[in-house]
C-alpha cells in the first residue's frame, strides 16, 4: 500500500465527528468532512490499512475518505465507522454528505 501516513489533522476532525464534538472554532477545525457509504448489500471484504489482514465490512456502513491519493491498485483509504482504516475500490463507494 502506497499511504505511508495520514493528516494527523484530518484525522483528529474525523474522530470529532463520529463522537459528536466537533465545533466551528476549534483550533484545527476547518470544513466538515463528506461521508461515504459502502454501496450495496451484504459483506465486503477488504485489505486493512494498518495491519495486515483482510477485514470483513458489512456493506451499508458509512466512512470517511482519509486521502484523495490511490494506491498502486487504485483504491482509496476510508475510515469505517467500525474503526477500521480500509483500502477500498472507488467505484465501490457513495458520498452521501453530512449525515
Amino acid at each position: 500500500m502506497s499511504w505511508k501516513s495520514f493528516d494527523r489533522n484530518r484525522m483528529k476532525q474525523i474522530s470529532k465527528q463520529l463522537a459528536g464534538n466537533y465545533k466551528e472554532d476549534d483550533e484545527n477545525g476547518g470544513e466538515l468532512i463528506p461521508c461515504v457509504l459502502i454501496k450495496g448489500q451484504g459483506d465486503i471484504w477488504c485489505a486493512h490499512i494498518t495491519e495486515r489482514r483482510v477485514v470483513r465490512v458489512v456493506r451499508g456502513t458509512k466512512g470517511y475518505i482519509l486521502s484523495d491519493d490511490l494506491d498502486d491498485q487504485g483504491r482509496l483509504p476510508v475510515f469505517t465507522e467500525a474503526g477500521d482504516m480500509i483500502a477500498i475500490d472507488p467505484d465501490e463507494i457513495e458520498e452521501i454528505g453530512f449525515n
